[in-house]
């Protein structure tokens, strides 16, 4: 690299730069000119030097332009690139020092992304668990996948850590909440045709509650 005249390269960033440029999307063409190098070595200092295991210090501020530069994929818009920025900021060094790892915390933000825009495949608990996102379990999972389709369409009400954080532990507390509500009036036996409220059961992360079988429910 450096007969090359390409700097920063040295013995701890050598084999993630080398990890992708084994990366099928990173092309010989691609590769060509010493600028295309530079950048693939700018960018992979970026990632490793904010990967120090202390989140909201140091962001790496790549764009999803640098992001493909490195051969990750699905990085392609600000909210994207801003959520995993400040995922790799919370990362330690060991966590990111592969081009599978990459794609892989790729991937999760491009699910939490797609699922505020109401797409699918939504996020899982496993994308969620690996974002560093607490709290989130097969039983609330539901609830919390609605209340990220309830932000904004253009990602930008999960495109932080602390916004992501705060959708999920808001949804959890109220998932809690509606669950405590159902659990009440099972003990009490005073459900009625209409209460709890197919909102409740929502909230609860509980799916399949319709007006039409509502009342059954609350009466079993």
């Amino acid at each position: 690299y450096k007969a090359a005249g390409v700097t920063g390269v040295t013995d701890s960033n050598l084999p993630l730069i080398n990890d992708i440029l084994n990366d099928a999307d990173v092309t010989g063409a691609s590769v060509d000119t010493v600028k295309e190098i530079q950048d693939i070595v700018d960018a992979v200092n970026k990632i490793v030097n904010a990967a120090d295991g202390v989140a909201g210090n140091n962001s790496p501020a790549l764009t999803p332009e640098d992001y493909a530069k490195v051969g990750v994929n699905n990085i392609d818009s600000p909210a994207e690139a801003s959520l995993l920025n400040q995922v790799i900021d919370g990362k330690t060094k060991d966590a990111v020092d592969t081009a599978q790892e990459l794609q892989d915390l790729a991937n999760a933000v491009d699910a939490v992304i797609r699922t505020a825009q109401g797409g699918t495949p939504a996020v899982t608990e496993e994308q969620l668990k690996l974002l560093d996102i607490p709290g989130v379990t097969p039983e609330n999972l539901p609830a919390i996948i609605e209340a990220i389709k309830n932000t904004p369409d253009d990602g930008t009400g999960v495109d932080t850590i602390a916004e992501l954080k705060k959708v999920v532990s808001d949804t959890v507390a109220a998932a809690q909440a509606a669950v405590n509500v159902i659990s009440d009036a099972a003990q009490a036996n005073n459900a009625t045709a209409s209460t709890p409220t197919t909102d409740v059961y929502k909230a609860a992360g509980v799916t399949g509650v319709t007006d039409s079988n509502l009342p059954l429910i609350n009466d079993i």
